[in-house]
C-alpha cells in the first residue's frame, strides 16, 4: 500500500503513485560565453554545483547580467527546485534546493518544473528521502565525473500526498531545517572564533601570564629546523608479516586517524615513524592534514607524502601547541605559497624547505596554555558537530519513514 509509515493522525488513505516525469519536467542550463564581458558580473546568479550545498539557493560566486541571462543560460523563478545531475559531488550526495529568488543555472544543473499540483517543498523533501535510491543511479563520465540520466529520473515512481498533507509535512520539516541551521550557524561561529583566536595567539598579539600575574618571556625567534627534524627513514611495509600503525591521506580524509593493516596490503616505500611525531601532508596543502602519531604497540609507519617532523628537543616543545600551529591559517598559506606542481590538484611542498622558515617560538608553558586553549575550542567544535549529525541523521530517519 502506498501509505507511509509515519504519517499525521489526520490523515488517512493511499497517496497517489505517478512517475516523476509526471509531476515535473526537466529545464536544462547553460554557460554565457566567458569571453563576453557583458554576461558576466551582474546581480543574477548563476548556479553551479560550487552553489549547491544548501536547501534554500540564495547566492552562488559567479553572476550574470541581464544580457548573460538571455545568452547561453537559462533562468530559474523563484521556488523552483534545482538538482545537479553531473559532477564529482553526485558519487557521495545529491546536491538540490530551493530557489530564494530568479537565478541562472549551468548545463550540470536541471531546474523541476512542477506540473501539478506539488509544493516545491514537498519534492525536495521527496530528493532527499530518496537520496541513497539516487545515489545508487549514479553512473560515470570518463572525466571523473558522476550523472544522474534525465529518462531514470522521469521514471522514479513518486507518490503524491494531498496538498494539505504536504503542507504539514513541510511545516514540520521546516522546524527540522530551522534546528539543523541554527547547530550550522553555531558551528560556523566557533570555527570563525577558534580562527580569530589562533590569529591572536600565534601573533602574540594575545598573551597568557604565569599564574602569579607575571608575563612569560618574550618568544625566541627560531628556524623550523632548529626545533624539529624531518624523518625520512625509509621502510617496505609488505615485506614484513605484521600489523602496521599506517598514517595515510585516505585514512586522514576517511577517519581523521591512523588505521591498523597488514603490511602486506600497503604498496610502496613508506618513511618509518615512532609516536610523538607530527605529520604534515606535503600534497596540496591548500586543504591541512595534520596528524599527530600515537603511542602504539605496532611498528608505525607513514605515507610519503607526509612531512614527518620529530622533535629535536621534547621538553621545550609541546607538540599540543604545534599540532594547532601547523593547522593555523599563516602556516597553511605559507605550505601554499610554496608548494610547486605541474597542476593545481598535484602540488607539493618541498620538506627541506620548511625547516628554513623563520618561527616565534614561546616558551614552553606559555605553549602549553595556548594548546590547553584551542583543545578547548575544539571540544566545542566537535560536540556541535555531532549535536549536528544526530539532528541530521534524525531527519534522514524521518524522510524514510514520512515519504512512501
Amino acid at each position: 500500500m502506498n501509505v507511509p509509515a509515519l504519517r499525521f493522525p489526520e490523515f488517512e488513505g493511499e497517496w497517489e503513485e505517478a512517475e516523476f516525469g509526471e509531476v515535473v519536467s526537466f529545464s536544462s542550463g547553460g554557460t554565457p560565453s566567458k569571453g563576453v564581458d557583458a554576461y558576466w558580473g551582474g546581480d543574477i546568479p548563476w548556479i553551479s554545483a560550487t552553489s549547491m550545498h544548501d536547501d534554500r539557493i540564495t547566492t552562488s560566486e559567479r553572476t550574470v547580467t541581464d544580457l548573460g541571462a538571455e545568452h547561453g543560460t537559462r533562468k530559474a523563478e523563484k521556488n523552483t527546485v534545482l538538482l545537479l545531475v553531473r559532477g564529482s559531488m553526485l558519487y557521495n550526495r545529491i546536491p538540490a534546493g530551493i530557489c530564494d529568488r530568479l537565478v541562472t543555472f549551468n548545463q550540470d544543473v536541471k531546474a523541476l518544473i512542477l506540473k501539478q499540483n506539488e509544493t516545491p517543498e514537498f519534492v525536495l523533501a521527496y530528493i532527499r528521502a530518496k537520496e541513497d535510491k539516487l545515489l545508487s543511479m549514479v553512473t560515470g563520465t570518463g572525466i571523473g565525473a558522476g550523472k544522474l540520466d534525465t529518462d531514470e529520473l522521469k521514471s522514479l515512481v513518486f507518490c503524491r500526498a494531498s496538498l494539505p498533507e504536504q503542507k504539514k509535512i513541510a511545516a514540520f520539516l521546516g522546524v527540522v531545517d530551522a534546528k539543523i541551521a541554527a547547530l550550522r550557524a553555531r558551528l560556523a561561529g566557533l570555527e570563525r572564533y577558534k580562527r580569530g583566536l589562533m590569529q591572536a595567539l600565534f601573533s602574540q598579539t594575545l598573551r597568557f601570564t604565569k599564574p602569579d600575574g607575571t608575563h612569560f618571556p618574550d618568544c625566541e625567534e627560531k628556524r623550523l629546523g632548529e626545533v624539529f627534524e624531518l624523518v625520512t627513514t625509509a621502510i617496505m611495509p609488505n615485506q614484513h608479516s605484521e600489523t602496521f600503525q599506517y598514517y595515510s591521506l585516505p585514512a586522514f580524509d576517511a577517519f581523521g586517524a591512523s588505521i591498523e593493516i597488514q603490511g602486506s596490503e600497503i604498496e610502496s616505500n613508506k618513511y618509518e615513524v615512532s609516536d610523538n611525531m607530527l605529520l604534515v601532508s606535503k600534497l596540496n596543502p591548500r586543504k591541512p592534514r595534520v596528524m599527530k602519531t600515537i603511542e602504539s604497540e605496532l611498528r608505525s609507519c607513514c605515507s610519503t607524502e607526509f612531512m614527518a617532523y620529530a622533535a629535536r628537543d621534547l621538553d621545550r616543545t609541546n607538540l599540543n601547541y604545534f599540532f594547532q600551529f601547523f593547522r593555523s591559517e599563516n602556516f597553511v598559506r605559507k605550505l601554499k605559497r610554496s608548494a610547486t606542481g605541474s597542476t593545481n590538484s598535484h602540488v607539493r611542498v618541498t620538506p627541506d624547505e620548511t625547516l628554513r622558515w623563520k618561527i616565534s617560538l614561546p616558551h614552553p608553558d606559555e605553549q602549553s596554555k595556548i594548546a590547553e586553549a584551542l583543545h578547548a575550542m575544539d571540544a566545542k567544535i566537535a560536540a556541535v558537530t555531532d549535536q549536528l549529525d544526530q539532528m541530521q541523521d534524525f531527519k534522514k530517519g524521518l524522510l524514510q519513514q514520512m515519504f512512501v
